[in-house]
C-alpha cells in the first residue's frame, strides 16, 4: 500500500524537479546573456542545438556570435515564463537597448521565446515575433527620438555659434556620430522631468497646425517663440509670439491674445473666441 502511494509521489517530485530545473537554465542563460559570458550561455545546449528553423537556422558558433554582437551593441533582455512543461518553456522576451533607456520608449519590443530541451540540455530556441508589440514599439521609438532629434539639434547649433569659423569640426565618420549620439543620449537622460517635459512640448509645436473649418486656418510654429497664423478667408499671415505653461500655448501680439490647448502632442484645441477649434498637426508622410 505505501508503494502505490510512494511511487506515483516521486514521479511527480522528478517531473517537477525536471520543471524546474529547466527554469533554471533558462534563467541562467538570460544572466550569461546579460553579462557577456557565451562560454556559460553554450554550456546549457545541446551537441545538436540549433535556433530558429528553416533558412533561418543557426548552429550554436553561429548563434553565440550573434549574442555577441548584439551584447556589444547594449542589448539587454530580461525573461518572463509563461507556461512549462519537461520538454518546453514559453516565455515572453523583452528588449532594451540603451537607446530605449535613455528615451523611456515604452512599450519595448517583446517576443514569445520557446526554449526546447532534451536531457536536461536546450537543444532547440525558436522565436516569434509579436507584429502588434513591435508596431507599438516602433512608433514608441519615433514619438521618443523626435523631441530627443530637436534637442540635439538646437544643441549642435549653440555649440557651432559659439566656434570660431576656422575651427568647424570636420566631417564625421560613422563611428564617431555614433560615439557622438551616446554622449547626447546620456546627456538627455539626465535632464530633469521638467526638462524633458519642455522639450517635448517644443518639439510638438513646430510645424504647422491645420484646421479646415475654423477662422485660424493654419498655425505655424517656427521656433521658440514665433508662430505665422494664416486666417482662412484672405490667406493673410500674421506674426505671433508665443508662451508655453504646461499644456496651455497663448499666443499674442500687441494687439490680440488667444489660448490653446496642447493635446497629446498632436492637436491644438482654441479656447478662446476668434480662435476656437480643433487643429491638427500636419506630417509629412513616411
Amino acid at each position: 500500500m505505501k508503494n502505490r502511494i510512494l511511487i506515483p509521489f516521486l514521479i511527480v517530485l522528478l517531473f517537477v524537479g525536471c520543471k524546474f530545473d529547466n527554469q533554471q537554465i533558462v534563467k541562467q542563460v538570460v544572466d550569461a546573456y546579460n553579462s557577456g559570458n557565451a562560454s556559460s550561455v553554450q554550456k546549457s545546449f545541446s551537441d545538436d542545438f540549433v535556433f530558429g528553423e528553416g533558412a533561418e537556422q543557426l548552429e550554436a558558433g553561429m548563434f553565440l556570435q550573434l549574442m555577441d554582437s548584439l551584447h556589444a551593441e547594449g542589448y539587454q533582455v530580461a525573461d518572463s515564463i509563461v507556461s512549462v512543461s519537461d520538454t518546453l518553456i514559453v516565455s515572453i522576451l523583452s528588449v532594451t537597448t540603451p537607446e530605449d533607456l535613455s528615451l523611456d520608449v515604452k512599450p519595448l519590443r517583446k517576443y514569445e521565446v520557446r526554449w526546447h530541451f532534451s536531457k536536461k540540455k536546450i537543444d532547440r530556441i525558436r522565436v516569434a515575433g509579436d507584429e502588434a508589440n513591435n508596431a507599438a514599439y516602433c512608433k514608441a521609438l519615433k514619438n521618443a527620438r523626435a523631441p530627443f532629434e530637436q534637442w540635439a539639434e538646437q544643441k549642435e547649433v549653440k555649440d557651432d555659434t559659439s566656434k570660431k569659423a576656422s575651427q568647424k569640426p570636420a566631417k564625421q565618420s560613422k563611428e564617431e556620430s555614433k560615439v557622438q549620439e551616446e554622449k547626447l543620449l546620456e546627456e538627455y537622460s539626465s535632464l530633469s522631468t521638467e526638462e524633458k517635459e519642455a522639450v517635448k512640448v517644443r518639439a510638438a509645436l513646430s510645424g504647422i497646425f491645420f484646421c479646415s473649418k475654423c477662422y485660424f486656418e493654419k498655425l505655424d510654429f517656427r521656433d521658440d517663440s514665433l508662430v505665422v497664423i494664416y486666417d482662412s478667408i484672405l490667406g493673410l499671415a500674421s506674426n505671433y509670439t508665443y508662451t508655453v505653461k504646461g499644456e496651455t500655448v497663448t499666443v499674442k501680439n500687441n494687439k490680440k491674445e488667444f489660448v490653446f490647448e496642447l493635446v497629446n502632442y498632436e492637436k491644438l484645441i482654441g479656447q478662446t473666441k476668434g480662435a476656437t477649434g480643433e487643429y491638427q498637426k500636419l506630417r509629412e508622410s513616411d
